[in-house]
């Protein structure tokens, strides 16, 4: 995903006049920030130059905070109200998730042990702790060949600037719809416009379900607050062919899903909401294709490496959020926080009619 960068300008963005190439737009922008820089590039491809195992190692280790903030970004931004719609009832909502990454994996433990072809050798790096994508030091460390110490490879360091920011995460936008179904039942589409350009190939799809359980219990119907039980699904598919005649791609695939109960209050123009439950999510990363580790010479081929990279970063655990809505006419503003293992900041926008 580091690729993304390089095929994201500023004249891209520009352009994006609609809401399908501003939502492309920032996704592939989303991307790109989490995972590094084009000028970061062949600093992570060169972690491919060892065995396959060194390759997974060490790019799991680098790209886990990414990977694992756009898990939980897949459940953000869902929901601003306990309440469903009325019948035929519908909006549509815009939301920009910052996954935070805790302060504990802005670095990882490298272990030579677990290292067959290559080795940690750089005294910038004497503890073995080396940054990830989000890292304190955007200096990546030097690894060598076992045996071969003068010949040292450069990893990647943190993204540039990242590590500058107030708030250092991972970025998801995401785009809901919902339409209200019959008594108290809501249902929620979550999409984004599939990409196919460039050689990127990209989408998002899911489904929520979100119904009044206010309503069933007695006493409790009749007191002045909206209660919902809330469920939803995500999947995430994103790929890069980056040389086609080697077959050199890249592929992610996410799903994840939620279940959360929702409390919320109406004060005139104002809703007050609440909601406790729990995540899961799976995100696998593949980088497939034949790479070339040593270059041929005279009578000696050249050797490769077949699909080096597959990594797969499970999450799960409960989470607490609170936030709020301002109705004016038919545009909503609306913000919240989510307290679980990747704290989530959401703001958003969204028109819609009860």
């Amino acid at each position: 995903m580091v690729f993304f960068l390089s095929l994201i300008s500023a004249r891209q963005l520009k352009n994006a006049v609609n809401m399908k190439k501003l939502l492309a737009s920032l996704f592939i922008f989303s991307l790109a920030i989490s995972v590094g820089t084009a000028q970061s590039l062949d600093d992570l491809t060169n972690l491919i130059k060892g065995s396959k195992g060194d390759a997974n190692y060490l790019m799991e280790g680098y790209l886990s905070p990414a990977l694992n903030g756009i898990g939980y970004g897949l459940n953000q931004g869902w929901y601003t109200t306990a309440k469903p719609h009325k019948t035929l009832g519908f909006d549509v909502t815009v939301t920009l998730s910052v996954i935070t990454i805790p302060n504990s994996e802005r670095d990882f433990q490298v272990d030579n042990s677990k290292l067959t072809s290559l080795e940690l050798d750089d005294p910038a790096f004497p503890d073995g702790k080396v940054p990830t994508l989000v890292g304190t030091s955007e200096t990546g460390p030097n690894y060598s060949f076992k045996g071969l110490p003068l010949n040292p490879i450069q990893g990647p360091g943190a993204v540039p600037g990242l590590n500058k920011l107030p708030v250092i995460g991972v970025p998801m936008p995401i785009a809901n719809a919902s339409i209200g179904l019959f008594k108290g039942t809501e249902v929620k589409l979550r999409w984004m416009p599939t990409i196919d350009q460039d050689g990127i190939k990209a989408d998002i799809l899911g489904v929520g379900l979100m119904h009044d359980i206010k309503q069933h219990i007695p006493v409790v119907k009749n007191l002045p607050f909206d209660l919902s039980l809330f469920g939803a699904f995500t999947r995430m598919s994103v790929g890069y062919t980056f040389d086609a005649a080697n077959n050199q791609e890249l592929e992610l695939n996410a799903n994840a899903w939620t279940v959360q109960a929702i409390v919320s209050k109406k004060l005139a123009l104002l809703t007050v909401y609440a909601a406790a439950g729990y995540n899961s999510s799976k995100v696998d990363l593949n980088v497939n294709g034949n790479y070339e580790l040593v270059p041929a010479q005279g009578n000696i081929p050249a050797q490769t490496i077949t699909d080096p990279v597959a990594l797969s970063q499970t999450g799960s655990g409960p989470r607490l959020t609170g936030g709020l809505r301002i109705r004016l006419a038919f545009l909503n503003l609306h913000a919240d926080y989510t307290l679980q293992k990747y704290p989530t900041i959401s703001a958003g926008v969204g028109l819609g009619i009860r």
